[in-house]
Formats: C-alpha cells, structure tokens, sequence
C-alpha cells in the first residue's frame, strides 16, 4: 500500500506541475479507509516498513515515507461524533459488524440513501441492500426522508420474505418427491391420502426431514 500511495501522491504532484496556470504547488494528501472487521490492518505502513531489507549503512540515506491508515470499524464515540454525514451511520454499522453487536441504526435522515445502501452491499456482501433500495427510495420520496432505522426495518422483512420463500421451495420439493415416490411404488391409496389428509402429509413430511 505505501507503495500505491506514492504513486498516487506523484501523481497530482506531477499534475500540479505540468499545468502552467499555476506557478504554486498544493500539498497531496491521501488518507487509507480499512473497512474490515474481522482483524485490525497489519501491512506496513510505511515504504520502509514495506522493503523487505535496508542495508544499515544505507537506512540514513533512504527516505521513508508514511501512509495515513484509519480503521473504520474500530473508530472510538469521539471519533464517530465529529461526523455528521451518512458516514457516521457507516461507522456505526461497521462497529456493530466488528463488536458483533446487533445494529438497529438511528433515526437521523440518510442524505444519500444509494450511495449509504450500495457502500453497505459491497463492505457486508449482502444484496438484500440492493433489493430493498427501490421501497426505501420510495419511501424517502413520500415522507421526505428515510433512516437507518427504515433500513434496519426493510432488512428484517426482507430476510423473514426470503425464508418464507425458501421454506416454500424446500416444501414443495418435498411434497413432490413424496407423491413420486408413492406413485413409482403403486401405493395409489395413499398417494389419495396425502392429497385429502394435511395431517398424513405433514407426517411424511417430518419423517422426511430426519
């Protein structure tokens, strides 16, 4: 990384210095966002902390060079209160995925709710995000603004949807190879039986599963 960091840095020096409307130079600074939560950053972050040997005599004589790394999701309450965009929901939500707290969001109104759901996808890899963005968009529009609480809310319904839909799918395929089954074996009777008795069916069910 100290390496990319250079090179983005010469960069916009070299920029600044090939345009000739300006004779002043501005200083370069880029900041690291480490979004993981799992383990803290442990690269180097600095360009001599990434060479892997320096001969002593020549360590004076080498500049080093340090990156400015901010690990997100272990942002302290100051930290996370001197935001006060969407990214304070961010952070949030990110120190609830490290501590594995559950996150229930805050009633403040999200200013760019694409954006805050699509950075979500990507950091959770969880595209209910993406599925439950057209409701909220549509929400916002009729009551002039939404929240991470809606966001926390549309989650939940979405994810109870999706295991209805799956226990669905995993019944019905159950059921099908049960009546299958009964008809491949001639057992005309009780294939009658599972048809007309819920209680015969659920049994088979059951037994099906263990």
């Amino acid at each position: 990384m100290p390496l990319r960091v250079i090179g983005y840095d010469g960069a916009a020096y070299r920029a600044q210095l090939q345009d000739d409307g300006h004779s002043e130079l501005y200083p370069v600074l880029t900041l690291v966002l480490y979004f993981g939560t799992k383990k803290r950053w442990k690269t180097a972050r600095t360009l001599k902390g990434r060479l892997k040997s320096i001969p002593p005599e020549l360590k004076p004589f080498i500049n080093d060079y340090k990156i400015n790394v901010f690990e997100l999701a272990w942002a302290d309450d100051k930290t996370i209160g001197t935001f006060k965009s969407d990214f304070r929901d961010v952070l949030e939500f990110l120190r609830c995925k490290r501590t594995r707290v559950r996150y229930a969001g805050t009633d403040r109104q999200l200013q760019h709710v694409h954006e805050v759901l699509e950075l979500l996808r990507l950091i959770s890899a969880d595209d209910t995000f993406t599925r439950v963005e057209p409701e909220l968009i549509k929400r916002q529009t009729e009551r002039g603004g939404t929240s991470m609480c809606d966001v926390v809310d549309m989650i939940r319904k979405e994810g109870f949807a999706s295991g209805e839909r799956q226990g669905f799918a995993n019944g019905r395929d159950s059921l099908y190879t049960i009546l299958t089954a009964l008809q491949a074996e001639g057992r005309s009777d009780e294939l009658v039986r599972v048809l007309s008795d819920r209680s015969y069916m659920e049994k088979l069910l059951a037994e099906q599963k263990r």
